[in-house]
């Protein structure tokens, strides 16, 4: 068996959320909860994109998927050949 090595585990969805997602600034926590639960594509969509630690999700996030693109292409005419 599998020993446990955690003495906490945070599970936030967006009820427990709801009371502190009006706070500014968001917790860092609060915020990343907030991302994730929010599922939104675009800053645009998110209810506290004014904040600092959203804007900044956003902004890693949008540095990790900007290549997807090109990767697909690179895969599709490798596929294709």
């Amino acid at each position: 068996p599998c020993q446990g090595w955690a003495r906490s585990c945070y599970l936030l969805n967006r009820q427990p959320i709801s009371d502190y997602v009006q706070q500014t600034p968001l917790d860092p926590l609060v915020a990343l909860a907030h991302f994730f639960v929010e599922q939104q594509p675009s800053s645009m969509h998110i209810r506290r994109r004014d904040d600092v630690t959203i804007r900044l999700l956003y902004n890693i996030a949008k540095r990790v998927f900007e290549g997807e693109g090109a990767l697909k292409e690179v895969c599709s005419r490798a596929y294709t050949q």
